[in-house]
């Protein structure tokens, strides 16, 4: 048990796989893309959630030798940025020599055989002799053992996000919540940081009004152009 007179929640998400048949036996999330102890001679970068960060990926694979193959749900890789964004992306990405795959409506399954896996794409094409299939995918709070219905704090959706107000503040009076334990849209640390600090700054800096606001809220990531 936990008490306090103030407490802030800053838990995070969580990486879950898709379900289709064999995603799970046979493939890893991008958080475990630094714990690969091999080069692949054959990759598949699948977005599920947040395109950039399968494009910083799939840059990098592509620019230390790898055949990269980028595969995206939809018709675009980065939901959340402007169509002039995705259009420099997607020419970088068909001039940079990685294979690229839009809008095929998702991954229906992967399979295994001798080390090389073979992934089939709803829209039915197959990317086969694949060494590596890694993931992006969506992220679900990270609440779960936390006893916040036991607290009082109140959650929404299936997920369990926990509620927030404009000051981050939940349904508990001295219960504070920030990051992607409260938000469908992924944060990433800077923003969260800011979040906590406005509420530190409440907490104890006597700047009473203190709060963040994400309108207009600068994206940046990489990739290199050959």
């Amino acid at each position: 048990m936990v008490t306090g007179d103030k407490i802030l929640i800053s838990t995070g998400s969580k990486a879950v796989l898709p379900s289709a048949k064999g995603v799970r036996d046979n493939c890893i999330s991008s958080d475990e893309y630094f714990q690969m102890e091999k080069l692949p001679k054959k990759v598949v970068v699948v977005v599920e959630s947040e395109g950039y960060i399968g494009i910083e990926m799939s840059y990098v694979l592509h620019a230390l030798g790898c055949n990269t193959h980028f595969v995206v749900k939809g018709p675009t890789s980065m939901k959340y940025c402007d169509e002039e964004a995705n259009i420099f992306v997607d020419k970088g990405m068909e001039q940079s020599g990685v294979k690229y795959y839009r809008s095929i409506g998702g991954v229906a399954s992967i399979t295994a055989k001798d080390y090389l896996k073979t992934v089939s794409l709803v829209n039915g094409e197959v990317i086969e002799n694949v060494d590596t299939v890694i993931f992006t995918p969506i992220h679900t709070p990270n609440v779960e053992g936390l006893g916040l219905d036991k607290a009082g704090v109140n959650q929404r959706g299936e997920k369990g996000y926990i509620s927030v107000d404009e000051y981050h503040c939940t349904s508990v009076s001295h219960i504070f919540a920030v990051g992607d334990a409260t938000t469908e849209v992924h944060q990433l640390t800077p923003k969260t940081v800011a979040a906590a600090r406005r509420v530190t700054d409440r907490f104890f800096g006597g700047l009473k009004t203190a709060k963040v606001t994400f309108e207009n809220t600068p994206y940046t990531f990489f990739l290199v152009r050959q």
